[in-house]
């Protein structure tokens, strides 16, 4: 299993994470750091490696188009996942699906609110149990889902 306390298997939330999850993010402690501040996500972004980075989309999804560009080009091999409400899912689809400089702006989008502990747990399940997923169905998310024997 990846140890979520080393840096490359951390992840990085941003917004207001109440938005996002049904319960408290924090209680994940270490595996786990949240940024309300844009400007200070991004620079904590370039300092250290994260499994992901988790961004709560806010209600005018344009003004994440500069945000997704600066944390892809702090951290460009870190997948940036978007957390998003159902009203805001065409506009997440939508960016997923935009590239800037050849990369896309954000890799997948998860529509919420989630579970902390679900959420965590799809994060790790990518590398430590890749025989145990679904592939996603034509024109769904491609959030990997878990398959519990």
């Amino acid at each position: 299993m990846i140890n979520l306390n080393s840096n490359n298997g951390r992840v990085m939330l941003i917004g207001d994470v109440s938005k996002a999850f049904s319960d408290n993010p924090a209680a994940a402690g270490e595996a786990c750091r949240i940024y309300a501040n844009i400007p200070d996500a991004i620079e904590a972004a370039a300092e250290d490696d994260f499994r992901a980075i988790a961004v709560v989309m806010p209600e005018a999804p344009a003004q994440l188009r500069p945000t997704l560009k600066a944390l892809r080009k702090a951290n460009p091999e870190t997948k940036i996942i978007l957390l998003a409400n159902m009203r805001q899912e065409p506009a997440a689809i939508n960016l997923v699906g935009t590239k800037a400089n050849g990369q896309s702006l954000a890799d997948d989008y998860l529509i919420c609110p989630v579970q902390a502990a679900s959420f965590f747990e799809l994060q790790t399940a990518e590398t430590t149990e890749p025989d145990r997923l679904q592939p996603p169905l034509d024109g769904a998310s491609s959030m990997p889902v878990t398959i519990r024997a």
